[in-house]
């Protein structure tokens, strides 16, 4: 992840407000069931949820590079099965917006018509916004011309609304709650690191003391490490309250760690290879990413070996920086 923060890092330290996206997206692909049960309930109660569900991502960004426009962000995009009504397979197209942007409703309704136009399937499009912003609330887009009406009204969540329940977060066993909780906290210690190293000891120890699965722990320890970025001295401490934490419970989930140590031997392999361009450090360095790729997505295929293999020491270099902000190699590698 160091490398990530780095490239991401304004110029007074910290990471770009665009950043807080990723993680909650990288939680979207894992718990997206958990995702529409805890902020779209009237559409969780009516998906057919035994049926499961696929993730059409790719088709979404091919949808998105159709745009003759601004460039369209690949979110997300999946296909449900519905308990009632005519339509029985539909689309939802989930959006998490951090940050205020007013074109938000115009994106939402191109993603819609061209999801819908492409797949032929009925799409229900949803958005989380998580600006400081109590009033900002986009939910709608279209015009109206001569008698003709054209447009989308679609279900906003703001994360500002959950202000003043975080007893009710910290009870809830969804992944999202802890998210919402993670997130809220984050904003509030923007400028206090001592403060954000807190919060986020007391949320992580309430991840180990949920009886989730060992794997569901280090993913979401992994984002809410991505989203509660610390830096210096407070980094250094929370490792250290971290360890305890770990001996107190008797678990090893940690990935910050593990990740900081293969960083940085990625980060030196990347320095060896742009200064020396040996073929065996670039042998190494080339497998120190196959092995964060397949920790990432699952097993490598031939193909990314292969690019891998070929690579430059400034590509090799390029994919590092980017291995945790992509959804998909697709994405990494275009």
């Amino acid at each position: 992840m160091q490398l990530v923060q780095q490239q991401g890092r304004q110029a007074r330290g910290r990471p770009r407000a665009d950043h807080f996206d990723s993680p909650w997206r990288e939680a979207m692909r894992f718990y997206f069931r958990s995702f529409i049960e805890f902020y779209f309930p009237l559409a969780y109660r009516d998906i057919d949820w035994d049926a499961g569900f696929d993730s059409l991502d790719t088709e979404l960004r091919q949808i998105a590079g159709k745009s003759r426009a601004s460039p369209l962000r690949s979110d997300s995009l999946f296909q449900v099965k519905r308990l009632s009504g005519a339509a029985q397979r539909v689309l939802i197209h989930a959006e998490v917006q951090t940050t205020r942007d007013p074109h938000l409703a115009k994106r939402i309704f191109r993603y819609n018509y061209r999801s819908f136009d492409v797949q032929g399937d009925q799409v229900a499009s949803f958005a989380i916004l998580g600006d400081p912003s109590p009033n900002w609330r986009p939910d709608h887009y279209g015009w109206s011309l001569w008698g003709c009406e054209m447009g989308i009204r679609f279900p906003v969540v703001k994360l500002v609304d959950y202000e003043g329940r975080e007893e009710e977060l910290a009870a809830s066993r969804n992944p999202f709650a802890l998210m919402t909780h993670a997130f809220l906290a984050t904003r509030k210690t923007k400028n206090d690191d001592e403060m954000r190293r807190r919060w986020k000891l007391q949320i992580v120890r309430r991840l180990y003391e949920r009886d989730y699965e060992e794997e569901d722990v280090r993913r979401l320890f992994r984002v809410i490490d991505w989203m509660m970025h610390l830096e210096g001295e407070q980094a250094i401490i929370f490792k250290s309250e971290l360890e305890q934490l770990e001996a107190e419970k008797a678990m090893q989930y940690v990935t910050s760690i593990e990740r900081l140590y293969k960083q940085e031997g990625l980060e030196q392999g990347l320095k060896e290879g742009r200064q020396e361009g040996r073929q065996e450090g670039l042998q190494q360095l080339a497998r120190m990413l196959t092995t964060l790729l397949a920790q990432r997505f699952g097993q490598v295929p031939e193909w990314v070996s292969e690019k891998l293999a070929g690579a430059t020491p400034e590509a090799l270099e390029d994919w590092g920086r980017k291995i945790l902000e992509v959804r998909s190699l697709e994405e990494l590698f275009a």
